[in-house]
């Protein structure tokens, strides 16, 4: 079992408790997290020894002020000695946004990723880069996200080469070069469209351009001099919130190219 996602969730239970304009009550908030683990381990919920909870719940606490979600700082000017913690506007921000943000790994793959039919590696790296943004390191966070991106649409050139018989796309989709897959898969689908359902259809015309696009961007901005990892917060942001609509999409097309008969397009 996973204790660090139950810890972390109880964690942000209490955070979001706390006034924006307060400060942290560190150790009675963790206080809390600890003994409502020991609650459940001592009613079976848990199969947790004794006395390991407490540094679980220490290390996701840490976690979190790592990623900048809180701070240290102190509480009031009348209790300048008194050690305490402040909730930061980024922590704020995951907060507010729920569990479903890349502001949040673990909730993210656990509520967004997990549902989608997604292969091992893209799930590696979409985990990774959703690590690495919650860290604030952009640019890295934009190449991996690009990487799950090829990673899909690589499964989806597999399927369809046999499908194709029209040379030129035929080499379009043999090419390396992932804008050359994308045209020859992009080539390949319109002319079959008409065949899809409606929902397929809307998908494939709504999510496949843009999303590939803002990914494919983002990713080869990042690896060119002059920008720094903060210009790519946004468009990674997006291109991870967007990555699991386009996953399932991806998943359902190549569902619909393996029915397509051998070089029929």
């Amino acid at each position: 079992m996973e204790y660090g996602k139950i810890i972390r969730q109880l964690i942000l239970d209490e955070l979001s408790l706390v006034h924006p304009e307060d400060a942290v009550p560190a150790q009675s908030l963790l206080t809390k997290v600890r003994t409502e683990m020991n609650r459940r381990r001592e009613e079976g919920w848990l199969q947790l020894h004794e006395g390991k909870g407490e540094n679980l719940v220490l290390a996701e606490w840490h976690d979190l002020v790592r990623g900048g979600w809180v701070a240290p700082g102190e509480e009031t000017f009348e209790t300048l000695q008194q050690r305490g913690y402040h909730i930061t506007e980024r922590g704020h921000q995951m907060i507010e946004t729920g569990q479903r943000d890349p502001t949040n790994p673990e909730g993210y793959m656990a509520h967004s990723i997990e549902p989608v039919e997604v292969p091992k590696d893209t799930r590696s790296y979409i985990h990774e880069a959703a690590r690495t943004f919650e860290g604030g390191f952009y640019r890295a966070a934009a190449v991996l996200a690009g990487v799950a991106a090829e990673s899909l649409i690589n499964k989806l050139r597999d399927i369809l080469i046999p499908k194709v018989k029209d040379s030129g796309t035929r080499e379009k989709l043999a090419n390396w070069q992932p804008s050359s897959a994308l045209k020859g898969i992009r080539e390949a689908l319109d002319k079959v469209s008409g065949r899809m359902d409606k929902k397929l259809k809307g998908d494939y015309e709504s999510y496949w351009p843009g999303i590939t696009r803002l990914i494919r961007t983002t990713r080869n901005d990042a690896g060119h001099p002059g920008k720094d990892d903060v210009d790519f917060q946004d468009g990674v942001h997006r291109g991870l919130l967007l990555f699991p609509c386009f996953a399932r999409t991806m998943d359902e097309l190549g569902a619909f190219a393996k029915k397509l008969t051998d070089s029929s397009i």
